[in-house]
């Protein structure tokens, strides 16, 4: 039950949850301020989300001035509120935890429908089909991919842009490359039997599919923006620009070559999450309500 009912929230269409989750936040707030009880406002995008704003997004900006505490999961989502001066001293970053005892329990996925051949590799893609995610240019880039690499694109996730992505890999005869699963309940499994993760985003706050694949051990192929740079290191992962395709296509290639399975790229990865354990997060959740209540 727990599983459908997340599917039918990952179906919903993009532009239907920026509708609402605004709209919580707002009669949130209302309720904490009319009520005299102390609230805390969560952000969980970056700055480059708000390029354009509406009359939601500047309720909810005037009501963020009023909480007792503003937390977002990373540096850009704070970034879009401490230019306030009288928030920044309310303002805290506390990043999203990675639930290791669940990631070393689910078992890998059955990938043999998928493989073609013995040295096809799997490339994997783990989120909302939406334009920020950058997947039209992927599927660019794997078409390119496929003039030097045996190789299966899967995109595990659900969105308003699955028609159109479809129209593309059709139109790049790519289609029999590619898999579009929609929503998966074993994402920690289809980490575990890909070759190489991909993060193609344009802009991030914290996003779970990259720590995760980290914490899996998940050679990752990502977009270099701010929000990744601030979950790994230069050498945990294989960036590129992104809106360069062909830098793009380079890093898959480079990614999906690394024969040896390069364990210093993966250790680093995983040294560079470690410390984003559930427990530890809690802590830090646990203090920063105690300041709030007293």
């Amino acid at each position: 039950m727990v599983s459908r009912i997340r599917k039918i929230i990952l179906d919903v269409n993009a532009d239907v949850v920026q509708t609402w989750l605004p709209l919580m936040d707002i009669a949130g707030g209302i309720a904490a301020l009319t009520t005299r009880r102390p609230w805390i406002l969560t952000e969980r995008t970056s700055q480059s989300a708000y390029s354009k704003s509406n009359a939601r997004i500047f309720v909810r900006r005037i009501l963020g001035r009023f909480a007792n505490a503003i937390v977002a999961n990373s540096s850009g989502g704070i970034a879009y509120w401490n230019v306030v001066p009288r928030l920044v001293e309310r303002c805290k970053v506390i990043p999203n935890a990675i639930p290791f005892d669940k990631i070393e329990e689910a078992p890998p996925e059955d990938d043999g429908l998928f493989r073609r051949s013995d040295d096809c590799k799997l490339i994997l893609y783990v989120g909302r089909l939406i334009p920020s995610k950058n997947l039209h240019n992927l599927l660019t880039a794997f078409s390119r991919v496929l003039e030097q690499d045996n190789s299966v694109l899967i995109l595990c996730g659900e969105g308003p842009e699955k028609p159109a992505l479809e129209s593309l890999a059709k139109d790049l005869k790519i289609f029999e490359r590619v898999r579009f699963l929609g929503y998966v309940s074993n994402a920690y499994g289809w980490m575990k039997s890909a070759d190489v993760l991909v993060m193609p985003s344009r802009y991030e706050g914290m996003p779970n599919s990259l720590i995760e694949a980290a914490a899996v051990g998940c050679r990752i192929c990502l977009s270099d923006i701010d929000a990744h740079r601030e979950i790994l290191g230069p050498k945990s992962g294989y960036f590129f620009d992104c809106d360069d395709v062909i830098g793009m296509s380079a890093a898959l290639h480079a990614a999906l070559q690394d024969t040896t399975h390069n364990v210093s790229i993966v250790d680093n990865a995983k040294k560079d999450v470690a410390m984003l354990s559930a427990p530890e997060v809690g802590k830090r959740y646990e203090e920063l309500l105690s300041k709030v209540s007293t």
